[in-house]
């Protein structure tokens, strides 16, 4: 997904009944591309994988109800204290993470 822009991203938010989305490799994403995935309303597993995600990004995903996995593997720029400020404010109660 190394070409994938924000604007793409913003596309794919008005996709209401999407429930699986892999955008692994994407180097550039930023909060405001996650903010557009953030408004998938039927959301339930997120890929994220070997991107450049940063801590701050992943709070852009607190929004997300229904989202019972997120796979952040490889991804350098997310730390723990990152991945432990999103379950603390996540809505979703049975959110997975894979790192």
């Amino acid at each position: 997904c190394e070409w994938v822009t924000e604007e793409g991203l913003r596309a794919v938010s008005n996709l209401t009944k999407l429930t699986i989305l892999s955008i692994g490799g994407f180097y550039d994403l930023t909060e405001e591309g996650l903010r557009a995935v953030s408004s998938l309303p039927a959301l339930t597993e997120l890929d994220l994988s070997y991107s450049h995600v940063t801590d701050q990004a992943l709070q852009a995903l607190r929004s997300l109800r229904t989202l019972t996995s997120l796979k952040l593997e490889e991804c350098e720029k997310v730390t723990a204290a990152g991945v432990q400020a999103l379950r603390n404010t996540t809505v979703a109660p049975s959110l997975h993470i894979e790192l």
